[in-house]
């Protein structure tokens, strides 16, 4: 009698352990599945914090670096009155250079005057403009030394002739792309006016930089203005 319940235990117990295999071998994938479901969490969950620690140093690295700028800026606003009218003599002296500047001497396209494009270069680039125009005998169309006469007068037809001829020098030294800002300007005095208006700026800052520009050049006796 014993032998038989401990046959019919086996019996059920294998039936059992079966089961249980068969329960494991359906259990496995899942497993597996949310194995490599924990294993991704990780590591987004680290990327993420990495991420947000790199956010955080290039804040502040941008913090600091606006902090030097605007010490830099404050340090350059500092400087005394005296620095302008240096600034200012040292322009007139180059207004007298064109002046003294021999009217035999050819004058042509080959000199090269970089186009204005932007605030940025817009000081040298009025400067060598107005040097220029001065060569070209063009300036007094621009600073109203000329004004245009009137409507009957016989020499209006060649007060416009030249400017005319300063208007196209303007607009061969201004790039395609801030042109608009011109056109609709009928006179070289008016091109130039619009142009100062949008870009001259009085603060110490452009001053500093434009007067290290102009300290920078020298023309000696028998340089050629096309050099500068």
């Amino acid at each position: 009698m014993c032998l038989f319940i401990y046959c019919i235990w086996l019996f059920n117990s294998s039936i059992l352990i079966n089961r249980i295999n068969a329960s494991i071998k359906l259990l496995l994938p899942n497993i597996h599945t949310l194995s490599h479901g924990i294993r991704a969490f990780k590591i987004n969950r680290n990327q993420s914090v990495q991420n947000q620690q790199k956010s955080e140093r290039s804040r502040s690295l941008e913090i600091k670096n606006q902090s030097v700028q605007n010490q830099q800026k404050l340090e350059r606003s500092t400087t005394s009155e005296t620095t302008t009218k240096e600034i200012m003599a040292t322009v007139e002296n180059l207004d007298m250079v064109a002046d003294t500047i021999p009217s035999s001497t050819s004058i042509s396209r080959s000199i090269r005057i970089d186009r204005l494009t932007e605030a940025t270069n817009y000081h040298p680039w009025q400067i060598r403009m107005k040097m220029y125009l001065r060569r070209l005998h063009l300036w007094a169309y621009i600073d109203g030394s000329k004004d245009k006469p009137g409507k009957n007068d016989p020499e209006t037809h060649a007060w416009q002739d030249k400017d005319f001829e300063a208007q196209s020098e303007i607009q061969y030294h201004v790039a395609d792309s801030i042109m608009y800002l011109i056109s609709n300007q009928v006179t070289a005095k008016e091109m130039w006016e619009c142009l100062s208006e949008q870009y001259e700026k009085n603060d110490t800052i452009h001053a500093i930089a434009l007067f290290r520009q102009l300290t920078t050049f020298h023309m000696q006796e028998g340089d050629d203005f096309e050099t500068f």
